[in-house]
């Protein structure tokens, strides 16, 4: 792991230097940078992975900053932390913070591993898979299809030319998804990670899967109405006036908590219960993983309630993150398969069982 550091006092650089030789969870390089221009000049000549960068260096208490702007400008994209004793300096939103004097450098080293362990400069970085594929769409893909989307252009109205633009990116997404499949081909492990559940609602935009918290009393919901009556049409109306919402259990709802490290281990009752739960074998709920400043829950398919979408921000806050669609369509399905159900008569068998056994045969 090649981590620039942006360091100027030489205390700090040796401390540094030690952990970094003790560090056991991975070999780290580290290039020295003291101020700015040799920051600049280390990200644009190496390769490198991830970056510590102090805020303060020499009379310059915003120089910390300068690097984050720049490393986000030449779209690095690399895991960055800012190790400084003025954490609230910061004013990079992707670089984490931490506070020298609660932290040391295996910490930091602990946290950037794991980041480089996602594969995040392997995905997002210059050089990745994103950066790989887009060139591909670009000089082999889209050439083939050129003529066929000049032809679309040719009979859009110019005030229409977004839906347009908006169909390309969809093709494009349709590319990845495809690079995505053939790249997973051989892999056994079908599991997904807590993060896939979620994208980030950015507008915030009331959709299928958007989450909500009811400001009377904090309780959690998801919104099930489909994604096509929340659609806003022409004029600013939609199909429906009503959201569909389905409200979420907490863990402690069923008896179980996050427990510390000096607690007894729960039963095997509850961890039995508790399997079944987060496997999604019970009916009546589906559950739903924490992220961020989200703990989770389970939606509960009983607990139904209406709302007018009128007004509706007036009762509820919604969260900035949102369940992913791949996500959405499997709670959608459960949805509609828990209140489907019809169950079936009981036949009487005893006698058919009877007709099948030979009076010299034993039951077993």
């Amino acid at each position: 792991m090649k981590i620039l550091l942006v360091e100027d006092d030489n205390t700090a650089i040796d401390t540094c230097k030690e952990y970094a030789v003790d560090y056991n969870k991975t070999e780290i390089e580290l290039e020295i940078a003291k101020n700015v221009s040799e920051a600049l000049h280390i990200l644009n000549l190496k390769d490198i992975d991830c970056a510590i960068i102090d805020l303060r260096l020499g009379n310059t208490p915003d120089a910390g900053n300068e690097i984050a702007n720049k490393i986000k400008e030449i779209c690095l994209r690399i895991p960055a932390v800012a190790y400084t004793g003025t954490p609230g300096n910061v004013h990079a939103p992707f670089v984490k913070v931490f506070y020298r004097d609660q932290y040391n450098y295996d910490q930091v080293f602990d946290y950037l591993h794991n980041l480089n362990k996602t594969g995040i400069k392997d995905v997002l970085g210059k050089t990745g898979w994103i950066e790989s594929e887009l060139n591909n769409f670009f000089n082999k893909i889209f050439p083939m299809q050129a003529d066929d989307w000049a032809n679309c252009a040719n009979e859009v109205e110019e005030q229409n030319s977004l839906q347009l633009k908006l169909s390309l990116l969809k093709t494009l997404i349709l590319h990845f998804e495809n690079y995505l499949q053939n790249r997973g081909r051989g892999i056994n492990e079908c599991r997904s990670f807590f993060a896939e559940c979620y994208v980030f609602n950015q507008s915030p935009i009331l959709t299928t899967g958007a989450i909500f918290k009811r400001l009377s009393d904090r309780k959690y919901f998801i919104v099930m109405s489909p994604a096509c009556d929340l659609v806003v049409r022409p004029g600013g109306n939609r199909n429906v006036d009503m959201l569909t919402l389905c409200e979420l259990k907490t863990i402690e709802d069923f008896g179980l908590k996050k427990r510390f490290a000096d607690e007894p281990e729960i039963s095997n009752n509850l961890k039995d219960k508790l399997n079944q739960l987060l496997a999604n074998k019970k009916n009546q709920y589906h559950w739903l993983p924490p992220i961020a400043d989200f703990s989770g829950g389970f939606v509960d398919f009983t607990k139904v309630c209406c709302e007018k979408i009128d007004g509706y921000d007036s009762t509820y806050s919604m969260l900035q993150y949102k369940v992913s669609p791949p996500f959405v369509k499997n709670i959608l399905a459960r949805f509609s398969s828990y209140y489907a159900r019809q169950g079936q008569p009981d036949l009487q068998t005893k006698s058919f069982i009877k007709q099948l056994t030979p009076n010299n045969v034993p039951n077993n």
